[in-house]
């Protein structure tokens, strides 16, 4: 079993190998198409600007082998932070184009109603599962996980949402379709949940069926 965090430039993936590796997992931090071409599972992780963040995917030419292991081989992929924004079709932060793997978009938290809204939401928080999955178990109904962003995904399909969060308003922090899952909140600094949900997605990576 080799898991790839994916390298792209942006934050937080040394957090994310760490955990993986105190879980005895397999993974290695890659740009390479070649490394990815042979992984069993993919971390997009990242903490940073989302056009950015496409255009040093498109100059690394990392998009076509990515959809390859994920579209057509369907290997386990999570998304992380903006790493789960990137699954989207489109975002506001640079007006910038998307993977498409999660059909929707990734907005601004809205002030015109709530000019007090601290932005960038950050801290820990609660989710509420908006339907059961194999990556929740062993969660509690009303887990607590730590975030930090200003941007959110608005779903085209409802159905794809996996963990809803309120903050001033619900926003979905968790997708999940078919291979796909991501999430808004960062699990490797989310203590106990995180090495739950960690340890969740390595089994799907042995039973791929599981997702």
């Amino acid at each position: 079993m080799n898991i790839v965090i994916i390298d792209y430039g942006m934050g937080n993936l040394r957090s994310v190998y760490n955990k993986f590796q105190r879980l005895g997992a397999s993974c290695q931090i890659s740009a390479d198409p070649n490394v990815i071409a042979k992984a069993h599972a993919l971390i997009l992780p990242g903490v940073g600007h989302y056009g950015r963040a496409m255009d040093k995917l498109q100059r690394l030419n990392l998009i076509p082998i990515l959809n390859e292991r994920v579209l057509e081989a369907r290997i386990p992929v999570m998304g992380i932070c903006l790493g789960m924004q990137l699954l989207t079709e489109h975002s506001e932060e640079g007006d910038a184009a998307g993977l498409g793997w999660i059909s929707g978009s990734t907005v601004r938290f809205e002030q015109k109603e709530n000019k007090n809204l601290k932005i960038p939401h950050i801290g820990w928080n609660s989710v509420t599962a908006t339907r059961q999955h194999p990556i929740l178990d062993g969660l509690q109904p009303e887990e607590a996980f730590y975030f930090v962003h200003s941007y959110h995904v608005r779903l085209t399909n409802p159905n794809d949402a996996l963990h809803r969060t309120h903050y001033r308003h619900d926003f979905v922090s968790a997708v999940q379709k078919d291979n796909i899952l991501g999430f808004q909140y960062h699990p490797e600094k989310s203590q106990e949940a995180g090495v739950q949900l960690f340890q969740n997605f390595l089994a799907s990576v042995k039973t791929p069926a599981y997702v």
